[in-house]
This record gives C-alpha cells, structure tokens and sequence, in this order.
C-alpha cells in the first residue's frame, strides 16, 4: 500500500506541476478570454492535484502514528 500511495503522489506532483507551468504558458501566450479561461482551468487543476497531495500525506501521517 505504500508503494501506491508514493506513486499516486508522485503522479499528483506531476500533474500539478504540468498544470501550474501550462497556465503560466497560457497566461503569458494569449491576450483573449479563452487564453485566460485555458490557464484558469489549468491553475484547478494543479490546485486540485496539490489538495489530493496533502490530504494523501495527511493521511499517511495519521496512519503512522
């Protein structure tokens, strides 16, 4: 179970991280309304990735203890 749970968290870094850099991207790239609506998607879901992270590390603390 722990090798899961590293792997999904590493997967949810990733994603993150993919997330936050493409919205930057965006934002920076486009000027219209659909450019902003794109890299505001994107910015959920890196800030939804980054939640399933630390609910996933809260947990495992609370497990260990």
């Amino acid at each position: 179970l722990g090798i899961v749970i590293l792997i999904f968290n590493l997967l949810s870094l990733a994603l993150g991280l993919a997330a936050v850099v493409y919205a930057v991207r965006s934002w920076r790239n486009s000027d219209t309304a659909e450019g902003h609506a794109d890299a505001a998607v994107w910015t959920a879901a890196g800030a939804l990735a980054n939640a399933q992270l630390a609910a996933l590390k809260a947990e495992r603390i609370r497990r260990t203890r």
